[in-house]
């Protein structure tokens, strides 16, 4: 996608949101989330007959360009975009806590899986079937599982990419 200015830019660079912090009452800072919808030709995870499967999630969230996706029973899914921001998936419905149990049964060793039902918690690294690696950290929250999924780039991003001064190349 070209801007007015020539520049390339990734479409989801130029997603339009509103304030995203509200002071509730107290004074204390409040999170507001707005829903991201997928571009067209991404998966819908609740169409009639369609799994929703932990790789079709991280195929998702390498083909948004996403660094997160987070996984908690009784919410959808989340992803954090390139703003930084998170947004919850409004094509899915809450998840159950067997899918998550599932989810992290699916992708790790069964002993690895008897110790984080024991201890409520497991660190590890998943490869898709495309080569792209994941950290993930599951743990249970408020007795529910959960999981944390952060996209390993497998390129180190330039002094540029990062945005870092000329003076730091020194």
């Amino acid at each position: 996608m070209i801007d007015k200015r020539g520049r390339s830019r990734h479409p989801l660079e130029s997603f339009k949101s509103a304030e995203r912090l509200s002071f509730a009452s107290y004074g204390k800072p409040k999170l507001m989330m707005e829903k991201f919808d997928f571009p067209v030709g991404c998966p819908e995870f609740n169409a009639p007959g369609a799994p929703r499967s932990f790789s079709q999630m991280v195929n998702s969230m390498v083909d948004l360009e996403a660094s997160d996706l987070h996984l908690k029973t009784g919410f959808p899914a989340f992803i954090r975009l390139l703003d930084t921001h998170l947004y919850p998936l409004t094509h899915m419905d809450p998840l159950e806590a067997d899918e998550v149990f599932g989810f992290i049964e699916e992708i790790i060793p069964p002993e690895r899986y008897r110790n984080f039902r024991e201890t409520g918690d497991a660190d590890f690294v998943y490869a898709n079937l495309g080569g792209e690696r994941f950290r993930i950290n599951s743990y249970m929250s408020m007795g529910v599982p959960s999981m944390a999924v952060r996209h390993v780039k497998s390129s180190i991003p330039s002094m540029q990419d990062l945005g870092l001064p000329w003076i730091v190349s020194r």
